[in-house]
């Protein structure tokens, strides 16, 4: 009876390890999913961000978001061809003859560039 008992609780002790190593292994499947997910949002931001701007309909936060990443170039020649694509204006001049909704779509735009 006894010996009935323990082989009973190493059986439950047993599925209770593989459940637990089932929630670990899919943690981490999530959280690199989650990461991934983080990646692949900010790649479509930029993307949408860069037609925006190469059809002439820029919002504020792209071009802030272009102004920012001025410069974060690896080599002095992609440098040079950035440089060459646009001239740096004075970020306060992107903000200038917003109206108030423009100003809080910027604000909730902004938001989201920073939790990307």
């Amino acid at each position: 009876m006894e010996e009935l008992k323990r082989t009973r609780d190493a059986r439950l002790a047993a599925r209770e390890d593989m459940e637990m190593m089932q929630r670990d292994a899919d943690r981490k499947t999530h959280a690199e999913w989650t990461s991934k997910e983080a990646e692949f949002q900010l790649q479509q931001a930029k993307i949408r961000s860069k037609i925006r701007i190469e059809q002439n309909r820029a919002k504020p936060i792209d071009l802030l978001s272009r102004y920012i990443s001025f410069g974060e170039e690896s080599t002095e020649e992609e440098y040079e061809k950035k440089e060459d694509e646009f001239e740096l204006d004075d970020p306060l001049n992107y903000l200038k003859g917003l109206s108030q909704d423009d100003y809080e779509d910027l604000v909730e735009d902004i938001k989201v560039v920073i939790s990307v």
